[in-house]
């Protein structure tokens, strides 16, 4: 990152969608790993692979819709490192900003 340089708009979209990309691969990932995974105490599967994929999408776009059990269905790693994370993360364009 430059400070003396400006981000055109093209830039900023090409961020922004590797941005949130790259979070849906990773909450999708967390959720078909969880049964594998560690902080898993109630040993709970995997998620169905479209449940995953709704979720994922869900929380990437920030409409947060559950089609799913809360905590019967989602382990304690999945709900803190996938879900809070994209609930309480900035976009990249406000990072400067949020890590002063």
């Amino acid at each position: 990152m430059r400070s003396d340089e400006e981000m055109g708009w093209k830039r900023y979209a090409v961020a922004m969608l590797v941005f949130n990309v790259l979070g849906v691969l990773v909450v999708y990932g967390l959720q078909r790993l969880q049964g594998v995974l560690p902080l898993n105490p109630q040993h709970l599967a995997a998620v169905s692979p479209d449940s995953s994929f709704n979720t994922a999408i869900s929380f990437g776009t920030n409409t947060n819709w559950q089609g799913y059990g809360g905590e019967t269905t989602m382990s304690y790693m999945t709900q803190m490192l996938g879900l809070a994370v994209q609930n309480s993360s900035p976009p990249p364009p406000a990072w400067p900003l949020w890590w002063r």
